[in-house]
Order: C-alpha cells, then structure tokens, then sequence
C-alpha cells in the first residue's frame, strides 16, 4: 500500500522540487534580476529569452548574459554603464578570458520600463529593445546557451522562454523566487575565472 502510494505521489513531488530558477518554455513572474536561471533545454533556432522590467530611478548598472552552465563561458555579454557610458559594451568570454568589444548605442534610461527579447538564429542572437531592433550579436564560439544572468540596478516583472517549438503545457506563470542572499549577486563583481557569471573589467561605476 505505501509503494503504491509513493508512485501516485511521485509526479507532484519532483514537480515540487523543481528548482525555482529553471525555466521552460514558460514565463515567470516576479524579480529575477539578480540571479542565474538555467534553461530547462538549450535555446534552440526562433527561440526568444525576453526579459521584462524597470530601471532604477538612480541607475548604475545593467548586465545580461547568455551562457553555459559549464563555467567560464558567456557567448554573448551585453553591459551597460549607464551611469557613466554612452554605448553598450557587447563581448564574449571564453578559454579563459575576454574577446573583443563591440559597442552601440545605450538604449537604457533611468526609470526607464524596458522589454528585452533576444532571439537565437544558430549563428547569432538579435536584441530587439522595446519593439525596435537594438542589435545583432555574431557568435564567436560553439556551445549550447542554458543559461541567463542578470543582475544590476534594475528590477524584473517576468524572464519568458518564448519557444519555437514549445511542448504543450498548461503550467501557469509561476512565480518569483523567495529571498535567498546565497543565490543573489547583488554586488555585480565577477572577472570570469572559473564561473561563468562574468563582466568585463570592473563591475564598479566610477568616473
């Protein structure tokens, strides 16, 4: 009798623990913007990562990465200095260190609401900022993107997996991440050795 209670109890207890950072072809709710969130499949060709939120009134910093949860790999590291540069730092980390920069306009602006799509060709990732084309990101190394990093001076209302191919599912937005100081960057440092979670040169927004 017990066994065969622990099989009809089995689906809602690994639903259960679930890690609350995974994200499927779904959209989450809530305040992401300072944690790692690891796909539940690698982003595959016409899927879209959209991240949904406000700039704070009195803005330092924005990062958005898309990498690999092998550690020491970012393919695409999208920084932005608001408090102190015109344009967006674009690079990639990998074999240990930095790339090469590429830059554009800064789109971001205090208190700002914003909406981020990033869409996955196979050879590059195309950012569309607040409906209008931002930017078209080349890949530079081979690997499956598993995984978002965000974190900075701004909040999150949702992250969604927008996928081309999406598994039918009838799982309502789930909803943010109670508060875990273990799992948060908050302080936004990181040189890339031996995480992925990476920013090139200093986090800090000094003159």
């Amino acid at each position: 009798m017990f066994l065969l209670l622990l099989l009809l109890l089995l689906p809602f207890a690994s639903e259960c623990l679930l890690n609350p950072r995974q994200l499927g072809c779904e959209r989450m709710n809530g305040e992401w913007g300072n944690y790692d969130t690891v796909f539940q499949k690698p982003m595959e060709i016409g899927d879209k990562y959209i991240v949904n939120g406000t700039v704070s009134p009195h803005p330092g910093i924005v990062r958005f990465n898309l990498a690999s949860t092998m550690p020491g790999l970012v393919f695409v590291h999208f920084r932005c200095d608001i408090c102190c540069e015109a344009n967006v730092i674009w690079d990639t980390y990998f074999n240990g260190k930095w790339d090469r920069r590429e830059y554009s306009p800064m789109p971001f602006r205090a208190s700002q609401a914003y909406e981020v799509i990033m869409e996955y060709t196979g050879s590059t990732v195309e950012f569309t900022f607040n409906g209008a084309y931002l930017y078209s990101f080349r890949l530079r190394t081979g690997g499956q993107i598993n995984q978002a990093q965000l974190y900075g001076t701004h909040t999150t209302n949702f992250q969604e997996m927008r996928c081309k191919n999406a598994p039918p599912t009838t799982r309502r937005p789930r909803p943010p991440p109670q508060n875990d100081d273990s799992h948060g960057h908050g302080h936004g440092h990181g040189h890339g050795h031996g995480h992925s979670r990476s920013s090139s040169d200093s986090e800090s927004c000094e003159r």
